[in-house]
Formats: structure tokens, C-alpha cells, sequence
């Protein structure tokens, strides 16, 4: 979101923790017509947690009034095009349901979803006068259950409890085969055939109590106590064999096998008190958040650990925080402040090494933005707020996975949380808008950033702290209303990016402009009809000191609503374009790599979808859990 990362997600302006690939996955299983708009945060207020440099993404879901049984529902198949002898299927299945009857409301929700979409990866890499070409096919499965289940309780005319409790099982299993020839002075002599099977479990539950008092003196009292638990297992098998490039005698043969197991748990309690006062609105709070992480990883070499990629760990992190936001309007203005301080203790025991991190640190967030109606249809904000994106806890627990025997995936128990101060200008006028934004960021956080180490011809990719880096923004959003049967949206921007990390103790400095257009366009020809098309393209960009090739997808949807139901035949990905690609050059090593990860392929769906019960039932969403969640990836 405008070209940063660290972007957090709320239902309802609740924030959720889950992992990414759970958050997708659950919000594929809310219906569309559930769901009324997206609010971009980019400013976000002082009673908001100061977690994620990019701001928040809030996605408002309907809520209607009276009593009664109202529930939706949608069944999804769907299969992708065949491509080198390959396909996969898709499919999803969702229910939700809210009841209403007097001072109680109950809702629940259950959703599927199955992704059997064959991948393929490479990496291209030379370091010197040694040479890979690896090349990967991936055939996964993954499938996914979330359910939620929760009370709004009425207690009397003022009070209100909310009872909320949810869980996902997200299972993810792997069979691939991999190829890799390398060797010295550009004349590679060995082949390696890997056989790889992977198992990435994730089971998570949570447990939220909420209550909602309206004070006879004026004002609300909000409470909110949540616990979640994760349990993260992740084992790895590799079976290697070893021939030379231009024969079939086996040289070697070896086997390693990798286990990751991460239970944690986090708890939250939060206090607000909102009132009103000199024509504004004064809200004060308090949170505290507790978590603990218990990392236990563990590599063996033909039966024998491996100690250099073995080990257990335990991470302990409280962070405390208290905040006054004041806002309010006067004549055309609109203005809003606040203040938050956040105290964080993070502690990381390891076993056999002692305490690696140990870090108390406080911090003040001030923020502060001013709208300005210019008319009933312009208007002009400004705005400024402090961030801070802290390292998830998976990026600061050691762990291990292995692409060959020489390139690994791993974590960074030295990374730093970095601070950003970012400044905003915009102006509206009806659906148009435009954007000014520029942030400056201490010790930004780069995720996947390759580390070479020349005396062992090993690569580790893993996050890392940038030295500093700068983003520039201007961003252009034009409604398009050409035909009463013609309606959607176009948006462009362009970020300058300017990061200077450190590589072996010298500075590597990059800088870069990427242009990102995207869009949806929506055509009603017909009574019950609808055509949908949406769209992206990123240009050439940067992560750290890794650049992002051009990246884009197109995808097509017919609807046609019928008395029933609606019934949508969908194509995503028509262009099979969304492949991810990237380049590395670190000229002082004389390093430099191509990556690549086809994740995506043309897939037919079909859906069908439809309401039951009064349709004027109100539709709940509650997530009592704070911003910790979005910690989880």
C-alpha cells in the first residue's frame, strides 16, 4: 500500500493475526455480497496499534437490523488448464448464518477451500566461478477449514457482551522432484536429483470476550480480553542422488530430513474510554499484549544431527501501551491527533547459547492528520503518523529449508524493528482522487534477501534490516461511469524507492521507480447479468537489494443472477501472466542470481451462491484480537 510494506487487516475494524496464507484463505470463504466496502488507513490514529509501516486495510462487512434466521451460502469447483501434462483442481465451500431473537444474536460461519494447482520454480546463480541452474516441480495440495462461531449479549439498555470463538486447520502437503547442475568455471559436471516431500501444518484457535458499557455520565467503556494459540509443524524429507551431466553412474547418494515444531500462544487485553468533550471526541486506553514462541528445528544428515542447523529456542514478548486520540470537526475542518506510547521486552533463549536477544526499548508514536471540505464534493486532507514494524516471530526464530544442499530458507534472530515517519497529502473530488505520501524508514525490514558466504559456497536467504530506505508516492484513482451499464475504477502510482542495505560490511545502494497500474471494470448488458474484469500490472521494483521483475494478472467473471441464487463462471489468471520473478546483483561478491516461482496457472471456476432466511437479519462480524496476529506469517 503505497509502495511500503507492513500492511495489517481488520474485519470490521478488528484486526486479525493470522498467517498469510490463512487470512486468504478465510477471506475467500466471505461471500462478496457480505461485503460493503474497503477502507484504506494510511494515516491510522493514536487508539489503532502503531504495528506496520503501510497502515491498515479494513474490510467493512454489511449489518442490517430485526430479528430472525438470514444465512449465506456457496459452493465452488473449478480446475486448472492443462499445461506440460499437468492440471489441478480448485473448490471451496462456505456457510454463515446470524440469528437474532430479543437481546441475543448468534453467528457462525464454516468454510473449505482445496488448491491442487501444480507450481514450478528456478534459480539461475553464479558466485564467482561457480555455477547452479536448479529447476523445480512442485505438485502441492493444500486445504484449508475455518469456522467461527459467537454471541452478542444484550445485558441492558447500555451494556453489551460479545462472545466470539474461531480456529483453522490449514494443511499443506508437497511432492516435487528437483533438478540442479553445478559446478566450477562455467562448465557445470554434476547432476543432483532431489525427491522432496514436505508436510506445513497450521492449526490455530481463539477465545475473545468483548463488553461494550454506555456511561450514565456520557461516554462508552470498551473491554476486550482474547487468547489465540498456534501450533505450527513443518517436516521436510529430501532424497539426493548424484551423477555426473553427461552419464547415469550414481556418485553419491544421501538423505536429509528437516522438523520445525512452533506451538505459541498469545494473549491481549485492552481498555478503552471514549467521550465526548469541547466538541470532539476524547478516546483514552490502555493494552497489553503477552506472547510466547517455542521453536524447536532440527536437520539430519543420512540419521546424524546436524548441530550448525539444529535447534530449540524460546521467545517471551510483552508489550505495553497507553494512547490519548482527541478529534473532532470545526466549519470545513476536519482534524484528528494522538499520541501513543508502546514499551516492548523481547526476550530469546537458545538452547546451548543462552539469551541471543535481549531488548527493552520505548517508544512514542504521535499522529496527527486535518481534512479541509473545499466543497461538498473537494476535499483536501494532510496527515503524518510514526510506525513501527516489528520482526514477525517466525523471521526471529532460527529454522531451516532446504532448496539443495548449497541454498536454504532461514530465519534472523538479529533482526531489528524498524520506525517509520510518513507524510500524506490527498485530494478528492467525487470518486476521484489523488495521493502524495513519502515515508522514511529506519532499519526497514527485507524479507528474503539472498546472504552469500564465498568460503563455503552456501547460500542462506533471510530477512535482513536495511541501513535506511526511502519511499516516495504519488498515486491517481479515476472512477469510470461511461454507460449506465458501464461502471469501475482505474488506479495508477509511481514509487520511487531508495534502500541502502549492507553487505559484508560495505553499502549496497539501490534505488529504483516502479509504476503499478489495476483496476476493475463491471458491465450489466442485460437484466441479470454481470461481466467483471480486474486487473493488475507491477513494474520492475525493489526488496531490499533484490529487484522484482514486472509482475501482472488479468481475471474474467460472468454472473447471472437468478431467482434462486447466482450462478458466476469465473477465470482467473486468463493471461498466465502472475509469475513471480526477481534478479540479484552484488557486484563486491561477484554474486548475482535469477529466481523464479510460477505459482499460478489460467483456472476455470464455477460458483454457485445464494441467501437463506430473512434477508433483514443484521449480519455480525466480531474479532475481539489485536494487531499481534498480523505478527504470524
Amino acid at each position: 500500500m503505497l509502495g511500503k510494506d507492513g500492511v495489517q487487516v481488520m474485519i470490521n475494524g478488528r484486526l486479525n493475526y493470522m498467517p498469510p496464507d490463512a487470512l486468504l484463505a478465510y477471506l475467500a470463504g466471505i461471500p462478496a455480497s457480505d461485503i460493503v466496502r474497503l477502507e484504506l488507513i494510511t494515516t491510522p490514529p493514536a487508539n489503532l496499534d502503531a504495528e506496520g509501516n503501510a497502515g491498515y486495510i479494513d474490510i467493512v462487512l454489511r449489518r442490517l437490523p430485526d430479528e430472525g434466521l438470514r444465512g449465506t451460502y456457496a459452493v465452488t469447483a473449478g480446475a486448472a488448464l492443462p499445461r506440460d501434462g499437468t492440471a489441478g483442481e480448485v473448490g471451496a465451500a462456505n456457510v454463515s448464518a446470524t440469528y437474532r431473537r430479543g437481546a441475543v444474536s448468534l453467528f457462525g460461519g464454516l468454510g473449505y477451500t482445496r488448491n491442487a494447482i501444480p507450481e514450478a520454480s528456478y534459480l539461475r546463480r553464479t558466485a564467482g566461478d561457480f555455477r547452479t541452474d536448479l529447476d523445480f516441480d512442485r505438485d502441492p495440495l493444500r486445504d484449508v477449514v475455518n469456522a467461527r462461531l459467537g454471541a452478542d449479549v444484550e445485558l441492558g439498555e447500555r451494556t453489551t457482551l460479545g462472545l466470539l470463538t474461531s480456529g483453522y486447520v490449514n494443511v499443506y502437503d508437497l511432492s516435487a522432484t528437483q533438478r540442479n547442475v553445478f559446478g566450477f568455471g562455467g562448465n557445470p559436471d554434476t547432476l543432483l536429483l532431489t525427491d522432496l516431500r514436505e508436510r506445513n501444518d497450521w492449526r490455530h484457535f481463539q477465545a475473545g470476550l468483548s463488553l461494550r458499557h454506555e456511561l450514565r455520565t456520557g461516554g462508552r467503556l470498551d473491554v476486550g480480553v482474547d487468547y489465540l494459540y498456534y501450533d505450527n509443524a513443518n517436516p521436510v524429507d529430501y532424497d539426493l542422488t548424484y551423477l555426473p551431466v553427461d552419464g547415469d553412474e550414481v556418485l553419491r547418494r544421501r538423505r536429509l530430513a528437516s522438523t520445525k515444531d512452533s506451538p505459541f500462544s498469545i494473549a491481549v487485553g485492552k481498555l478503552d474510554h471514549t467521550r465526548e468533550l469541547g466538541g470532539g471526541q476524547l478516546t483514552l486506553g490502555a493494552k497489553a499484549v503477552v506472547a510466547d514462541f517455542t521453536n524447536d528445528v532440527a536437520l539430519e544428515r543420512d540419521g546424524t544431527r546436524d548441530p550448525a542447523f539444529s535447534s530449540e529456542s524460546l521467545l517471551d514478548e510483552t508489550i505495553l501501551a497507553a494512547y490519548a486520540q482527541y478529534g473532532g470537526s470545526a466549519g470545513d475542518f476536519e482534524y484528528q491527533a494522538g499520541l501513543r506510547f508502546e514499551h516492548t521486552d523481547t526476550q530469546l533463549d537458545e538452547a546451548g547459547a543462552g539469551r541471543v536477544v535481549d531488548r527493552r526499548y520505548g517508544n512514542l508514536f504521535p499522529s496527527a492528520s486535518v481534512g479541509y471540505a473545499v466543497t461538498e464534493r473537494i476535499r483536501l486532507t494532510a496527515g503524518y503518523a510514526r510506525r513501527i514494524d516489528r520482526p514477525a516471530f517466525t523471521q526471529l526464530a532460527p529454522f531451516v529449508i532446504l532448496l539443495d544442499p548449497q541454498t536454504s530458507f532461514g530465519g534472523n534472530s538479529a533482526l531489528q524493528p524498524s520506525i517509520s515517519d510518513n507524510f500524506e497529502l490527498a485530494a478528492s473530488r467525487g470518486g476521484l482522487s489523488l495521493q502524495l505520501s513519502h515515508a522514511v524508514i529506519d532499519s526497514a525490514i527485507a524479507g528474503f534477501q539472498p546472504v552469500f558466504d564465498a568460503a563455503t559456497a552456501t547460500q542462506v536467504i533471510r530477512p535482513l534490516n536495511l541501513r535506511e530506505q526511502t519511499v516516495t508516492t504519488a498515486s491517481l484513482g479515476v472512477p469510470t461511469r461511461l454507460a449506465e451499464w458501464w461502471s469501475g475504477r482505474l488506479d495508477a502510482s509511481y514509487t520511487r524507492l531508495r534502500t541502502v542495505a549492507v553487505v559484508e560490511g560495505e553499502d549496497v545502494t539501490s534505488e529504483l521507480g516502479t509504476l503499478r497500474l489495476g483496476g476493475t471494470q463491471t458491465f450489466t448488458p442485460a437484466d441479470g447479468w454481470t461481466l467483471s474484469l480486474a486487473g493488475f500490472y507491477n513494474g520492475r521494483s525493489l526488496n531490499g537489494y533484490v529487484e522484482l521483475l514486472p509482475l501482472g494478472t488479468l481475471n474474467v467473471a460472468l454472473a447471472r443472477r437468478l431467482a434462486a441464487g447466482t450462478l458466476t463462471l469465473a477465470c482467473d489468471d486468463v493471461l498466465d501472466t502472475f509469475e513471480g520473478r526477481s534478479e540479484t546483483r552484488i557486484p563486491t561478491q561477484a554474486f548475482s542470481a535469477e529466481q523464479g516461482f510460477d505459482f499460478s496457472r489460467p483456472t476455470l471456476k464455477l460458483t454457485w451462491s445464494a441467501a437463506f432466511g430473512n434477508d433483514r437479519v443484521r449480519q455480525l462480524s466480531r474479532d475481539s484480537a489485536a494487531e499481534e496476529r498480523a505478527r504470524v506469517n
